[in-house]
């Protein structure tokens, strides 16, 4: 787990049942997104993974609420510690060619963002963009499909730069800069509201 990043209480022993069918290799569960600025939660469903899947989606699956068995981490060599800022997509990408993971409804861990976390300073994100597009090159896929892949992560990027223009200019409170603005996401937040550690 990010030293950042926690675990729900109680969850080892559902994980741990998991793992009690010799047939899985690794799971996820879902997990929740916490603003540490605004204090507000939003719960993130894991989408199905395949290697297929992963392909398509580099933001998928969250690395906290994900557990696998030692074994398939050394079948595939574990981390591949040459890369800073996808280090677990990379290794979702290998061990999904071996085994497809168990999905489990259950939330199980907490993702906090904050301001000084890599994944949200601007500079690493073109980091973030490079190290996806040398993982997709080397899986053999296409140009044109890593540039769709990535269009969300470029997209991502140009909001990022907007946020940070307009909280300079005093136009934006900088504890909104890491919440999704979209109605869908707004509902979703206020779900969650209030919930306290």
């Amino acid at each position: 787990i990010n030293s950042d990043d926690y675990y729900n209480d109680k969850i080892f022993k559902d994980v741990v049942s998991q793992f009690q069918d010799p047939s899985v290799q690794w799971v996820i569960g879902n997990s929740f997104d916490f603003h540490e600025d605004t204090e507000i939660y939003r719960e993130v469903i894991s989408p199905e993974i395949t290697y297929e899947t992963l392909l398509i989606n580099s933001e998928s699956p969250r690395q906290p609420p994900t557990f696998f068995r030692k074994k398939i981490l050394n079948q595939v060599g574990g981390f591949d510690k040459l890369l800073n800022y996808v280090m677990d997509y990379d290794l979702w990408i290998r061990l999904s060619k071996i085994s497809r993971p168990k999905m489990v409804g259950m939330n199980y861990a907490v993702f906090r963002i904050h301001s000084a976390q890599k994944t949200k300073n601007i500079k690493n994100l073109i980091g973030f963009i490079e190290e996806i597009n040398t993982v997709l090159s080397r899986e053999g896929v296409s140009f044109v499909r890593r540039k769709k892949t990535l269009f969300k992560r470029y997209k991502g990027f140009v909001k990022r730069l907007v946020k940070v223009t307009l909280i300079k200019l005093h136009l934006m409170d900088k504890k909104y800069i890491n919440i999704n603005y979209s109605s869908r996401h707004w509902h979703q937040y206020r779900d969650f509201a209030g919930k306290k550690r």
